[in-house]
């Protein structure tokens, strides 16, 4: 994630694999499940779990730019740029096999991605179809001039991008608990008021379960 602007090349980062190209794997099954006290930092929680306890390999690697060896965003920074971000980019694949891309509002929670948006919708018969998501937030933070050279303009920026499985989120409980959690995110005025019923019945609650999640900078 993150490019060059107006045509300039991409600049040098990495994208470092937190569980990258794995699936976590928790020893015991359900057992030893664990329940994180920070949400916002249960992103990078799981993160680390995943480091300390090893992966499953799920995708082949990816050979990787050259360039990309320097700059991996830290857990605590992958979780940050979730936390305090606020439109992040979900990309399912279409019917006619073109990736579609929505802007979502977005929450993380026990380290799943929640997104809400109406019950109906492409993006919504996407994942249906095809549970295979792509997700990506980034931060643009500024651009870096060469005095000279148009063709050196490199971009300062944080990104973080996700592989998943999503799915409609079917429980109420925990529809109201992420829609509780998108409040306190966005409009944190509203915190603790309920929902009316028809509302609720036009909203929808995606989980996006991570399988892979990566985190890049660079640096001003």
């Amino acid at each position: 994630g993150g490019g060059g602007a107006g045509g300039a090349p991409a600049p040098p980062g990495r994208e470092q694999a937190y569980g990258g190209i794995a699936r976590i794997a928790f020893p015991g099954g359900a057992d030893t499940a664990v329940r994180f006290r920070k949400m916002e930092l249960s992103l990078s929680m799981l993160a680390t779990l995943a480091l300390s306890m090893g992966t499953e390999n799920i995708y082949p690697e990816v050979p990787m730019q050259a360039r990309m060896k320097d700059h991996p965003l830290s857990p605590e920074q992958i979780a940050h740029l979730l936390d305090t971000e606020l439109v992040g980019r979900l990309a399912t694949n279409g019917a006619d096999g073109c990736p579609y891309v929505t802007p979502v509002h977005f929450t993380v929670m026990d380290g799943t991605v929640y997104i809400h948006g109406l019950a109906a919708g492409e993006k919504l018969a996407n994942i249906k179809r095809d549970p295979l998501v792509g997700f990506e937030v980034d931060k643009m933070l500024s651009l870096i001039h060469h005095p000279d050279l148009p063709c050196d303009t490199n971009t300062a920026y944080q990104s973080v991008i996700i592989r998943g499985r999503a799915s409609v989120v079917q429980d109420t409980a925990t529809v109201t608990r992420v829609l509780d959690a998108i409040v306190a995110k966005y409009t944190p005025r509203h915190a603790g008021k309920g929902y009316p019923p028809n509302m609720l019945k036009m909203t929808a609650v995606i989980a996006v379960d991570v399988t892979s999640c990566t985190g890049k900078f660079y640096p001003a």
